[in-house]
């Protein structure tokens, strides 16, 4: 028995030395039960990372739905155009300087539509040169021959500062009766109606009378429901020693406004901000700041009226360089009418009484 048993132990020992491997059991071994827990963790892990991506993925597209909603209720408004510019529309970043200048209002705000500023063939303001402009005429005591007849104003005008930057300054007047254009035609027809709404001062003038700008124009806008439908425009030259105290009153309160968070009001005479007996220039233009809208009939003072250097001086100031003016526009075609009840002899208007500035 002895030597069977010695005898397999060397066929074993043979068998290993010519190569052959003895089965061992495993370092690790893992049971059906541990390997179902690891697998249920995993499956826990996996469902964890799926909840925490679809609350990132779902916070993803609640954010971009809104966008849309927003952007979509946005461009179905349209922009507010022609609309009363004192209720804190149309202001989007435009300036009077740098990269925001007149030049590049039409390509600054897509979603406000400013393309009539640069593609508009009506724009203001002008220059008016009487004889000298293209499509310039003179219709003598016609219809309509003195300021008078076209503007009506009460005594004094009560109204609410309200400055929205962009170095403009709204007055808005805040009583029952603040004034009416009404500009009949021949026969009685009837160019324009509107109820005076606010002022705009700008310095230097955006109009000129033959190329020459003033130190200021006061600009009365009437409009007919919402809708901006006629400007009456009057220029101011610069007199150091005399000043125009409504002018004067409306600079202080246009400076002090942008000074407080108060709101300002005041009352002005408007003796002296218009001469009623002056003639006036008449022409189809537009807004002079964006959205440009055009379709506004212009009716400028042929009478340039007086405001005191300092007064000048002081504005200037507050809205800075280069002021707060829109260069003048191409005339493209248009007939500007003067209307007026005095020529010369040569049946030719005289020229405005024009000095230069101080």
């Amino acid at each position: 028995m002895a030597s069977s048993a010695d005898g397999d132990l060397e066929e074993r020992d043979l068998d290993e030395g010519l190569g052959g491997k003895s089965e061992e059991a495993p370092l690790f071994e893992i049971s059906e039960e541990q390997k179902e827990v690891l697998l249920a963790e995993e499956v826990k892990v996996l469902k964890r990372r799926s909840i925490r991506l679809g609350i990132t993925l779902l916070f993803a597209v609640i954010i971009a739905v809104a966008y849309f909603v927003l952007f979509v209720v946005y461009v179905a408004r349209g922009p507010d155009r022609n609309t009363l510019l004192v209720e804190g529309k149309n202001e989007s970043q435009w300036t009077y300087l740098g990269n925001t200048a007149p030049p590049f209002w039409g390509s600054l705000d897509v979603s406000a539509d400013f393309s009539a500023c640069d593609l508009g063939s009506l724009q203001s303001p002008i220059d008016i040169s009487p004889g000298v402009s293209p499509g310039f005429e003179t219709i003598p005591d016609g219809a309509m021959t003195s300021v008078s007849q076209v503007v009506t104003l009460p005594e004094t005008i009560s109204y609410e500062v309200l400055a929205h930057g962009n170095n403009i300054t709204y007055f808005r007047c805040t009583q029952a009766n603040c004034g009416t254009l009404r500009a009949p035609f021949d026969e009685g027809s009837l160019l324009i109606e509107g109820d005076l709404s606010e002022l705009h001062l700008h310095s230097p003038s955006e109009s000129s009378l033959f190329s020459l700008h003033t130190s200021m124009e006061l600009q009365f806008f009437f409009s007919s429901g919402e809708r901006i439908v006629g400007i009456f425009s009057v220029l101011y030259r610069s007199l150091a020693a005399q000043g125009n105290e409504a002018l004067g009153l409306l600079v202080e309160d246009g400076i002090r406004a942008s000074e407080t968070t108060d709101t300002v009001t005041g009352t002005v005479s408007t003796s002296s901000l218009y001469d009623p007996d002056s003639s006036f220039f008449v022409y189809s233009g537009s807004l002079t700041i964006p959205p440009c809208t055009e379709g506004v009939s212009w009716f400028l003072q042929r009478d340039i009226l007086e405001v005191g250097g300092d007064q000048v001086e002081s504005w200037y100031e507050f809205v800075g360089y280069p002021g707060n003016s829109r260069p003048t526009q191409d005339l493209r075609g248009r007939t500007q009418t003067l209307f007026t009840s005095s020529t010369d002899e040569a049946g030719n208007t005289p020229e405005p009484d024009l000095v230069p500035e101080t």
